[in-house]
């Protein structure tokens, strides 16, 4: 499942989108420390983005297909009753 091996990727990108939207709003509130604060906090973060990505894609790169489940099933079959 490649999907699995993006997520951290995809939750990362998303908080530094968040931060630096509400360090606009806050900046547009004359909120300038906050603002800061935020865009700091997000400049700090997606300096990890390219090597959450890299290791995102390696991940999926070495994941293992799954395994296609069986239609029949290894255990006997169950004795009839009645019937000869």
């Amino acid at each position: 499942m490649t999907g699995r091996s993006y997520a951290n990727f995809v939750w990362l990108s998303v908080l530094v989108l968040v931060l630096v939207a509400f360090g606009c709003l806050s900046y547009s509130r004359n909120a300038d420390l906050i603002a800061e604060a935020l865009h700091t906090i997000a400049f700090f973060l997606a300096l990890h983005l390219p090597q959450s990505w890299s290791k995102a894609r390696a991940r999926a790169h070495s994941a293992q297909p799954q395994p296609a489940a069986e239609i029949t099933p290894d255990f006997p079959e169950p004795p009839r009753r009645g019937i000869r």
